[in-house]
């Protein structure tokens, strides 16, 4: 398992702060632009089922096979690249409609 050094209060505060704005950044993301982030997403983990999965048996005790399904399952999720999103675009805000 991987271990990570530890941070000062003031490096968390600075990551939380880059996460929120990163949010407001993605939050006005038009749903074209977000399905296909979304899709990019699902094909690079479909490349790397066997590392995600290995990751998840390590971390979570799941047997191999189990979590190839799981990361399987997830990606045939995420693939939403098939649906014409042209008309679903709210000008960028996901109240009232579809958020990915």
């Amino acid at each position: 398992m991987k271990k990570f050094p530890e941070i000062t209060d003031e490096q968390l505060e600075t990551k939380i702060a880059q996460a929120a704005q990163a949010y407001k950044s993605w939050k006005k993301t038009g749903y074209a632009e977000r399905a296909a982030s979304v899709a990019k997403a699902a094909e690079l983990m479909h490349a790397d089922v066997d590392k995600f999965a290995k990751h998840a048996t390590i971390k979570r005790g799941t047997l191999i096979n189990d979590s190839r399904g799981e990361g399987k399952y997830s990606v045939g999720m995420m693939f939403i690249n098939n649906i014409d999103w042209s008309d679903a675009d709210q000008g960028g805000s996901s109240e009232g409609g579809l958020s990915c």
